[in-house]
């Protein structure tokens, strides 16, 4: 299984890491939290029918902010 397998929103976690000014333990304890916190959204979202592209995809629409916020 690779990495990317196991933890599907690595990407998304690092690309956030680099704009994250804050102390290594923090920014890890952070980045930790809204991993699982993407992880439970996503899954909510496949028990509730959504296909897991889609699913990962809100879930990070929702939880990971951008540009914009």
């Amino acid at each position: 299984m690779s990495t990317q397998a196991a933890r599907p929103f690595l990407g998304t976690l690092r690309s956030l890491e680099k704009d994250l000014a804050l102390p290594l333990p923090e920014r890890t304890r952070m980045l930790r939290e809204l991993e699982f916190d993407l992880e439970a959204l996503g899954s909510k979202f496949v028990a509730e029918g959504m296909p897991l592209d889609e699913a990962r995809a809100r879930a990070v629409d929702a939880l990971v902010p951008n540009a914009e916020t």
